[in-house]
């Protein structure tokens, strides 16, 4: 059974139609493929209130669609996020992930590159439904001379155009990661930026953090609380190398050394920053991250979601309420970009 939003597809393709206008081949191609997966993703979803009915639903499904609606109507409840239509259908895929990321930085530097959209902005990536196509895009990139990084994306925002579906690629995560999840998409609508990923995404992630522990606290879940606790410990001792290593990065960008020892030393600090991390945590859960072969591209990628994450959860711990802490937020909106940043700054200062 399909669920349909009065106006989605309708909406959809008109703003395919205004797309058209822009031209060039590769444009109108990535926004065709853009709205087709999108339309087609749509068609597939199913009310979770028709799948907890079924028979035919399994047990481990039902399970956790029941959580993802406990976990919606927390969203909205304790976090004044907007949950009333998101989250209310489900979409079984037919491959590992919606959508596919492309992120890309130059050789001898840490800004991702930004690709500008109607409506939305700029942002520091680019999205495909189909795996293929975001390869042949990194490809392309690479002959450039870019760093690259081609990601599977379990999930995404349509900032609130849509009813965003639950998907496949997430639904069996465990508690904490599907709660963190749900709570992060969510947060999106509640506040988003045009031409600047690193502050939206940071904002998201911070809502995503402080709403898992509000969600065990509010059911008496110590234990669990600890785990998440130590969970983001072990990311921010981890983020804290990706840092050093980044700051190294850049000084030797900036410098005057030829582009061939330049490469080289690149390579080295990527070396040192995946046997420092083996070293001190020979199992820890970034392991795999480390171990694959590193560039500037995946090191701003993990810059985007963690840059500015401190700051906003300082802001909620000396905010009255959430709300207040929504609203200080979006008052980010009305400065200008360096005056955003000092704004940012200043909240890590706050006192209790």
């Amino acid at each position: 059974m399909q669920l349909k939003v009065p106006g989605g597809p309708v909406r959809l393709l008109a703003l395919l139609a205004a797309l058209a206008l822009l031209g060039g081949c590769e444009t109108l191609g990535y926004y065709t493929q853009a709205a087709t997966g999108q339309l087609s993703l749509l068609s597939k979803r199913e009310p979770i209130d028709t799948l907890l009915e079924a028979p035919q639903t399994d047990d481990e499904t039902r399970r956790q669609l029941q959580l993802v609606q406990s976990l919606r109507a927390f969203a909205g409840a304790e976090l004044s996020l907007p949950a009333a239509g998101s989250f209310t259908s489900y979409v079984e895929l037919d491959r590992d992930y919606p959508v596919w990321s492309v992120v890309a930085t130059p050789e001898f530097s840490l800004q991702p590159h930004q690709w500008c959209y109607p409506v939305i902005g700029c942002a520091a990536y680019r999205g495909y439904f189909k795996r293929d196509d975001a390869r042949g895009k990194a490809q392309a990139l690479k002959a450039q001379g870019f760093d690259v990084m081609v990601g599977g994306v379990p999930a995404y925002s349509t900032l609130g155009w849509f009813n965003d579906p639950v998907l496949s690629s997430y639904l069996h995560w465990r508690e904490a990661e599907l709660a963190g999840l749900i709570f992060h998409e969510l947060a999106h609508q509640v506040f988003y930026i045009n031409d600047d990923s690193a502050i939206n995404e940071s904002f998201a992630t911070a809502v995503e953090q402080a709403g898992v522990e509000r969600w065990f606290r509010h059911h008496n879940r110590a234990g669990e609380i600890a785990a998440y606790k130590n969970v983001q410990l072990h990311r921010q001792a981890f983020l804290q190398l990706v840092e050093q290593t980044r700051a190294e990065l850049r000084t030797l960008y900036a410098g005057d050394l030829p582009a061939a020892q330049k490469r080289a030393a690149k390579q080295l600090a990527f070396q040192r920053l995946r046997e420092t991390y083996l070293r001190r945590f020979p199992d820890g859960a970034y392991k795999g991250w480390v171990n694959r072969e590193l560039n500037n591209a995946i090191l701003a990628s993990v810059n985007t979601y963690s840059q500015w994450v401190p700051h906003f959860l300082r802001k909620l711990e000396t905010s009255a309420s959430i709300d207040a802490f929504y609203a200080s937020v979006n008052a980010l909106k009305k400065l200008p970009a360096q005056v955003r940043y000092q704004r940012l700054t200043s909240w890590l200062e706050e006192a209790d």
